[in-house]
């Protein structure tokens, strides 16, 4: 496992790829297996922008204070206009843990995935509270058309020392085809009833009523399919995410 510690004092954005090459190069581990732990005080925002059909196993673990936000698209480069790939199936496996150790640290953790042709994602998401007064926030977002599958399995875990917690999960597919499947599985587990625990899954299709009010304004078909899934993945009820 990669170890990587950030002590960052002032609001720092860092791009997860460059993080990642920097550190391997100084210690020619792999990038399979990385936990990164977060000193008291610094608030980070993590971009993800690594794409690559593989397995990924991220620990991020926050001390005191701790404002993090994560950052996720999974898109492919074939994605960009809802193109149809034709091929073997690639699977993504991303796993990703957050470990809220420190009073009074949050974690915002946005995830965008558009899958098409064969490709498989398999999303694992955790978050651990082990101090009092932590909060996270997560949200998964998900397109499926043709034959790709988005598998998301979210976990909740609320110890009996973090009181007056706050955890939220929310996890949402979208499915545009009769062969895409879309799959959540959110479950928690909490030791402590000073806390507010909130976890669900939506899956749904593209409205007709909304395509025909888009046609009505001049727009065709196509551009407005695109319009609203592209609406779909950028709106957060957590206001982080607009650009994609």
């Amino acid at each position: 496992m990669l170890k990587i510690y950030l002590d960052l004092q002032k609001k720092t954005k860092l791009n997860l790829k460059e993080l990642l090459e920097a550190q391997v190069c100084k210690s020619n581990k792999a990038l399979s297996k990385i936990s990164i732990k977060i000193s008291s005080g610094s608030q980070v925002t993590l971009i993800d922008d690594i794409f690559s059909f593989g397995t990924f196993d991220y620990e991020f673990i926050l001390d005191n204070k701790v404002n993090f936000v994560y950052l996720c698209n999974i898109f492919s480069k074939d994605n960009d206009k809802l193109s149809k790939r034709d091929s073997a199936p690639d699977i993504l496996s991303k796993k990703i843990k957050v470990k809220l150790i420190g009073q009074d640290s949050c974690a915002k953790c946005f995830y965008r995935i558009l899958g098409t042709g064969c490709e498989n994602y398999n999303i694992k998401t955790c978050q651990e509270h082990w101090a009092q007064k932590t909060e996270s926030f997560f949200e998964i977002k998900g397109v499926v058309q043709d034959s790709s599958k988005i598998i998301c399995d979210s976990e909740i875990k609320i110890s009996i020392e973090a009181k007056e917690s706050i955890a939220n999960q929310v996890c949402k597919g979208l499915i545009l085809t009769k062969n895409g499947h879309f799959i959540a599985t959110p479950k928690f587990q909490v030791e402590t009833n000073e806390t507010s625990c909130v976890h669900g899954a939506a899956i749904s299709t593209v409205d007709s009523e909304q395509i025909f009010y888009c046609q009505s304004r001049g727009i065709n078909y196509s551009d407005s399919y695109e319009l609203l899934v592209n609406s779909f993945l950028s709106n957060s009820i957590f206001k982080e995410p607009q650009a994609l």
